[in-house]
C-alpha cells in the first residue's frame, strides 16, 4: 500500500484476530528518526483509509541494528497508544537470511529525558598533579563504553583545614542509563566477568538499577589512578557543597549535557544534588499549570523527598491532588528539605544556633486570572511536653549508644519526633486580594483538610523551655557521635 505523502509499506499483514499488522523492516541505522515517522504516517493512513479502531492495528519493526533506532522506539512506545514490538535480526553474511530473532525491550521510561544516574564516582588526591592525570585517564576509559553523556566537577577541599589528607576531588556523574545499556558498558569494560546479579534477585526494578550502575562505576576501575575512592551520590555532594566547604573548581560536561544552550550551572548543580527529585533530602521545582507533563514531574518527584516524613506526605499528595481539579491556570513553586534524621538535624541547628537544618517545606500556588494565592508551609513545632529520648534525658551511655546508633543507621523519623515532643506541622495560607483570608495549622480528616486546634509552640520556645535538657542532649549527641 503506497501513502499519499510517498513511500510503501514494506508488509501489511492481519493476525489471527483480523487485526492489521504493519510490518517496517530496516538495515540502516542511519535514518531512526525518519523510521519512526513513516511508521506514524502509515499507522495515520489505515486508520484513514478503513476507519480501524487504534486497538485493532498492530506494528511490527524489524531491524538489523538498534543502536540509533532504540530510543525513538522507546519513545513511541511509552509516549503513544499506538501497539508496537520491535525485533532484532542477525543475518548470514553468506547467504542473507535471518539466522537469529531477538525481541527489543523498549528503554525504560526514565532514560528517555535528562536525568543524572543515582551513583556518582568520587574520587580523591593528594596533589593537583594526580588528579590532572587521571582526567585523561577517565575520558579514556568512558570512550571504550561508547557512553557520552557525562559530567565531571572538579573539586577542592577547604583551605583552613590542614587535616584533610586528599584535599583535591573528582566527581563523576552519568546520564541515567537502562538495565540493558549499563549491561552493555560493563561487559564492555569487564568482558571476562560476569558478576553482575539477575533482576529477579531484586526486590524491585529501582534496586536492580542502582546495583547495576554501582557494578558500572566499579567496572571502570579508576580507584587504580587514585589515592582513595568514596561512593558518591547527591545527598553527598550537597553536603559537601553546604557544610563542609568544598569549593567547585571547574565543570566539564560532555555530551547532551554539552549540547542543550538552556543548561546553565546552575540547573545542572540542582539536578546532581538531587533536588529534581534523586535526592532524599532536597526537592526544588516550579511550573505553570499549563506544562501538563511538568506538573506531572513534580507530583512524581517531590514525593521521593519525604519517605521518611509520612505526616507531610499524606497532607502534600492532597493538596495536589485539590490542585488537579482547578480549572484556574496557576503557577507553583515546590521547595521541600527533609534531612535523614530529624534528631541529627535538630543537633545542628543547637550547635551552629542555625534553624534553617531543621525540616521545612513550602508550596507557593499563584493563580494568574485570579488575584489569589495559597500557601503550605511545614515546619517542626513544639507539643508543649517534654522529652522522652534517651539521647535527651539519660546518663547511662549504653542506652544513649544503642539509640544513637539506631537513629543514625535507621532513622525513623515519626517516632523519634514523637520521643523528642516534637511534630511536623503543616500550615495553609490564603491571600485574596492582598489580603490574607486564612491562616490555619492544618491536618487531614476523611481525606479533607480540616484545622487542626492543637495550640503548639515554637522550636525556639521549645529550646528555651527545655534549656537543661538541651544541654545534656548536645553532651549526649557529641560523645557518642566521636565513638561511632
Amino acid at each position: 500500500m503506497k501513502s499519499a505523502l510517498g513511500g510503501f509499506i514494506d508488509l501489511l499483514c492481519t493476525d489471527i484476530y483480523n487485526n492489521f499488522v504493519i510490518i517496517e523492516i530496516k538495515r540502516s541505522d542511519a535514518s531512526a528518526r525518519q523510521t519512526i515517522n513513516e511508521i506514524f504516517k502509515y499507522h495515520s493512513l489505515i486508520k484513514h483509509n478503513f476507519k480501524a479502531r487504534e486497538s485493532e492495528i498492530r506494528i511490527i519493526l524489524i531491524s538489523t541494528h538498534w543502536h540509533e533506532l532504540i530510543r525513538p522506539y522507546s519513545e513511541m512506545y511509552h509516549k503513544t497508544t499506538i501497539s508496537i514490538k520491535g525485533y532484532k535480526i542477525e543475518l548470514d553474511d553468506r547467504i542473507f537470511t535471518p539466522n537469529k530473532i531477538s525481541i527489543i525491550e523498549p528503554l525504560d521510561a526514565t532514560a528517555l529525558f535528562r536525568k543524572f544516574a543515582y551513583w556518582q564516582g568520587l574520587y580523591l588526591f593528594k596533589t593537583n598533579e594526580k588528579r590532572t592525570a587521571f582526567f585523561d585517564i577517565l575520558k579514556q576509559r568512558i570512550s571504550e563504553t561508547l557512553i557520552t553523556d557525562f559530567v565531571v566537577l572538579i573539586l577542592n577541599g577547604p583551605t583552613i583545614n590542614n587535616k584533610i589528607i586528599t584535599p583535591y576531588a573528582t566527581i563523576i556523574a552519568f546520564q541515567r542509563l537502562s538495565p540493558s545499556e549499563l549491561l552493555t558498558a560493563i561487559n564492555i569494560l569487564k568482558p571476562t566477568e560476569n558478576n553482575v546479579i539477575d533482576n529477579e534477585d531484586f526486590e524491585d526494578e529501582l534496586a536492580y538499577q542502582l546495583h547495576l550502575e554501582d557494578a558500572f562505576m566499579a567496572a571502570l576501575e579508576m580507584y587504580k589512578y587514585d589515592d582513595d575512592t568514596e561512593a558518591g551520590y547527591p545527598e553527598k555532594l550537597e553536603g559537601m557543597l553546604s557544610n563542609q566547604g568544598w569549593t567547585i573548581q571547574k565543570i566539564s560536561r560532555f555530551g547532551i549535557f554539552n549540547k542543550d544552550p538552556r543548561y546553565n550551572d546552575d540547573l545542572l548543580l540542582k539536578e546532581l544534588k538531587g533536588h529534581d527529585g534523586s535526592s532524599k533530602n532536597k526537592f526544588v521545582g516550579f511550573g505553570e499549570s499549563t506544562q501538563t507533563e511538568k506538573i506531572k514531574e513534580l507530583r512524581t518527584e517531590c514525593l521521593n523527598s519525604l519517605d521518611n516524613a509520612p505526616q507531610w506526605e499524606e497532607l502534600i499528595e492532597l493538596a495536589l491532588n485539590d490542585l488537579e481539579q482547578e480549572k484556574t491556570r496557576y503557577r507553583i513553586l515546590i521547595d521541600i528539605y527533609n534531612p535523614d534524621s530529624i534528631v541529627t538535624s535538630f543537633y545542628f541547628t543547637l550547635v551552629k544556633a542555625n534553624p534553617l537544618y531543621l525540616p521545612k517545606y513550602v508550596i507557593f500556588i499563584d493563580y494568574l486570572d485570579i488575584n489569589k494565592s495559597v500557601i503550605y508551609m511545614g515546619d517542626i513545632h513544639w507539643n508543649q511536653k517534654k522529652p522522652i529520648s534517651k539521647i535527651f534525658i539519660s546518663d547511662n551511655k549504653r542506652e544513649i549508644e544503642n539509640e544513637a546508633f539506631r537513629f543514625q543507621v535507621d532513622p525513623d523519623n515519626f517516632m523519634d519526633s514523637f520521643k523528642m515532643a516534637l511534630i511536623y506541622t503543616s500550615k495553609k495560607i490564603i491571600i485574596e486580594n492582598n489580603k490574607e483570608i486564612y491562616n490555619e495549622f492544618v491536618t487531614i480528616n476523611n481525606g479533607l483538610f480540616v484545622v487542626d486546634d492543637i495550640k503548639y509552640k515554637s522550636i525556639e520556645e521549645y529550646i528555651f523551655t527545655n534549656k537543661e535538657i538541651m544541654q545534656k542532649f548536645i553532651f549526649n549527641y557529641s560523645s557518642v557521635s566521636a565513638s561511632l
